[in-house]
């Protein structure tokens, strides 16, 4: 409990200090600002101490179980079979994800990524967001495997041969990326993140080392975390040439459009050659990181109250799929808004009080049942996976809406009930 609290609070802080030194401010009130800022801590404030205190009642009720555990001893062979699986149904996930975009839509590539995002949104738009074709349909639940397949390899890492994890952990990686280059996205790469995180922090309930990796391994992960920035750089880079800008005057764009207003300082920077047009690429990615809480003042500041800004990428699956009607777009749609806004947003200040505690109250639950009680189960591992993701990425996104995180949480839920159906436990022993 002690890590994920100091997780939750460390990460409102990082972003919290990153829009603190951008160089670009708000175009809202003050007021809004100091608002929203108090809205946010209470939602903290509520969901940890609710997650300790529960935690505590948890544990004083099964004093049987607060002394040491066994270590558990893992189903290998059943776990091998689920990295294995996963990382090749995630392949074809990603070929039928392909043969989709290049043969269904006919999106052409041949411009480059963002002018395919551009026909790829168009077609949508064009068929009323409705399915494309079943290999869509396809691509997306089996692209939701990687996720699985990177997340076991990083949490039972020392259930495999090494050759094995980096094989299998590439082959879901490739797959994940994939699909982001595909559709001109880069929010999946928040998943990869709050994976690596989530397993940190399971493996330590484990007694495994939380960190897997050697020095020389960690090399090779800064060298992929570094090539990740850049593809987010590129992407950027290729936006503004489809829209025929130059840097800077996309950066203004870009700001304008995330709500914010350049200072001074930027000037200096973009008058330096080759460097100021980089600038403008590192700025905007910044910006994307912490105009959330910009947008939760917009929020402070407007009546409109159209839409949805949670749990929006789950309705939009079940509209497409004909099973929900399609929603109004919200007050800020395309951008992004921390948790705690988007659920204040929708709900008001009590909803957002009351999905607070239920945050905390669900964190200690599954806390409680892998790190002491040890249930090993898929449903449990999911459900520390989906709250660690919404508290890790809680001051800049709602990870839930992001383009994979339904069909990751659909392949995990699909996970289950197989293991649950065929009667198949990923630990050979009780902990």
């Amino acid at each position: 409990m002690k890590t994920y609290i100091h997780i939750y609070i460390k990460t409102w802080f990082l972003v919290l200090l990153l829009d603190f030194l951008v160089p670009v401010k708000s175009v809202f009130l003050i007021e809004s600002k100091v608002i929203s800022l108090g809205i946010s801590f209470i939602y903290i404030l509520l969901s940890s101490i609710t997650a300790v205190l529960y935690y505590q009642i948890l544990l004083q009720n099964n004093s049987k179980l607060q002394a040491p555990q066994p270590n558990v001893v893992f189903n290998t062979n059943l776990i091998k079979r689920i990295i294995r699986t996963s990382a090749l149904l995630s392949l074809i996930g990603l070929f039928c994800f392909g043969y989709d975009k290049a043969n269904i839509q006919e999106l052409d590539y041949s411009d480059g990524i963002a002018a395919a995002r551009h026909q790829f949104i168009d077609n949508g738009v064009g068929r009323e967001n409705s399915v494309s074709s079943i290999f869509s349909v396809l691509g997306y639940f089996l692209g939701g495997f990687s996720f699985i397949g990177l997340f076991f390899s990083l949490v039972f890492k020392e259930e495999i041969k090494k050759t094995h994890f980096f094989f299998y952990s590439l082959l879901s990686f490739i797959s994940i990326i994939g699909v982001s280059v595909l559709t001109g996205g880069r929010t999946s790469i928040i998943i990869i993140i709050t994976i690596f995180i989530s397993s940190y922090i399971i493996r330590g309930y484990f007694g495994l080392k939380k960190w897997p990796f050697s020095r020389r391994s960690s090399l090779y992960v800064s060298l992929v975390i570094l090539l990740l920035f850049v593809y987010n750089l590129y992407i950027f880079s290729e936006r503004a040439r489809t829209a025929n800008k130059l840097s800077h005057l996309y950066m203004e764009t870009m700001l304008y459009w995330m709500q914010g207003v350049e200072q001074k300082s930027i000037e200096n920077i973009n008058s330096l050659p080759v460097v100021g047009d980089f600038a403008d690429f590192i700025i905007i990615l910044w910006v994307y990181l912490t105009h959330s809480n910009w947008i939760f003042e917009g929020v402070i500041e407007t009546s409109v109250r159209d839409g949805m800004a949670t749990f929006n990428g789950f309705w939009v699956i079940f509209a497409k799929l004909k099973l929900l009607p399609a929603l109004k777009e919200w007050a800020f749609t395309g951008r992004f808004i921390c948790w705690p806004g988007g659920l204040y947003y929708d709900f008001g200040l009590i909803g957002m009080c009351f999905i607070s505690v239920i945050h905390g109250l669900i964190a200690a639950t599954y806390i409680f049942r892998v790190n002491i009680s040890r249930s090993l189960t898929v449903f449990n591992l999911l459900m520390l996976l989906v709250i660690f993701s919404i508290t890790i990425t809680s001051p800049f996104i709602i990870v839930i809406d992001v383009l994979m995180f339904p069909p990751m949480t659909v392949s995990f839920l699909t996970l289950s009930f197989v293991l649950i159906l065929l009667k198949l436990k990923l630990h050979s022993s009780n902990f």
